[in-house]
C-alpha cells in the first residue's frame, strides 16, 4: 500500500479516527492502574500512540491556514506529510497490525478479561478498515489465491495446455477411463471383442439324480426267515430247517 487510498484523506475518515481515538483514551484512563504492567497493555499503548500520531497528521492535512504565505508553506509540508503517512501505514500493515491482533486475541482467550480483548479487536478492525489496511489485506489474499491457481494449472495442464492428453498417457490425472481398444480385420469389419469363457454350470437334474442314487438303500439277497409257528413240538423244530 505504497499509495494510500483517497478515502484516507476525507473528512469522514478523520471523524471516524477522532471517535476511535477518544474511545482508546477512555480505555486507557479506565484500565491503566490495573493492567499497565501486563504484556498486552504494552501493545495497547503502542497502538494508542500510533493512532494518536496518525490522527494528528490527518488533522494537520485538513487544517486551512489563514495567510497566503502559510498556505504556500503548507503545500510543501503536506507532500512530506502524505509520504510519512503512507510509510507509517505500510509499517502498520507489515509489522504492527499482526502483533496487535495477536496480543488482543490472546487477551480474548483469557476468560477473565475477554471483554477488554473484544473491545480492542473491534477498535483495531475499525481503524484498519478506515485507513485502507483491510482492503490491502484482501487484495494480497486475492493475489495469493490467483498465484496458487496458476501454479496448479501449470502443473496439471502444462505450459502448452496439453495436460489432458499427457494425463491420459500416464502423467498427472492418469486415473481417467480411456475405454477399450477395438481391432479391425482385413475386410474392415469390426472384430468381436474376445471375452473370457463363462464357467460351466452343471444342470441341477444331474446333481439331484446323484443324490437319489446315494439315498436308495441296497436290497438284501438273503431270503426272509420264516416265522416260528406257535404250538410246535420238538420234531417240528428238527424238520423246520429242511423247508
Amino acid at each position: 500500500m505504497s499509495t494510500p487510498p483517497k478515502s484516507l484523506f476525507t473528512q469522514s475518515t478523520l471523524t471516524t479516527l477522532t471517535h476511535l481515538t477518544h474511545l482508546l483514551h477512555l480505555f486507557h484512563h479506565r484500565n491503566k492502574n490495573q493492567h499497565r504492567h501486563s504484556l498486552w497493555y504494552r501493545h495497547f499503548s503502542s497502538f494508542r500512540k500510533q493512532l494518536n500520531t496518525l490522527h494528528a497528521s490527518l488533522t494537520t492535512l485538513h487544517s486551512t491556514p489563514e495567510t497566503h504565505l502559510a498556505r504556500t508553506r503548507k503545500k510543501a509540508q503536506d507532500r512530506a506529510l502524505r509520504s510519512s503517512i503512507s510509510a507509517r501505514l505500510d509499517f502498520w500493515r507489515d509489522v504492527l497490525v499482526p502483533k496487535w491482533e495477536h496480543a488482543f486475541g490472546q487477551l480474548v482467550a483469557d476468560l477473565r478479561f475477554a471483554v477488554l480483548g473484544v473491545v480492542l479487536i473491534a477498535v483495531l478492525a475499525q481503524v484498519c478498515g478506515a485507513v485502507g489496511i483491510t482492503g490491502a489485506y484482501e487484495a494480497m489474499a486475492e493475489g495469493e489465491v490467483e498465484r496458487v491457481l496458476e501454479e496448479f494449472g501449470r502443473e496439471f495442464w502444462g505450459d502448452d495446455g496439453a495436460g489432458g492428453a499427457r494425463g491420459r498417457n500416464g502423467g498427472r490425472g492418469g486415473g481417467e477411463d480411456v475405454g477399450e481398444v477395438v481391432r479391425r480385420d482385413e475386410g474392415g469389419d469390426v472384430a468381436q471383442v474376445s471375452t473370457p469363457p463363462a464357467p460351466v454350470v452343471r444342470p441341477a437334474v444331474e446333481e439331484e439324480s446323484r443324490d437319489d442314487e446315494q439315498v436308495v438303500p441296497k436290497t438284501s439277497t438273503r431270503p426272509p426267515r420264516k416265522k416260528r409257528r406257535k404250538g410246535g413240538d420238538a420234531i417240528d423244530d428238527l424238520f423246520s430247517g429242511l423247508d
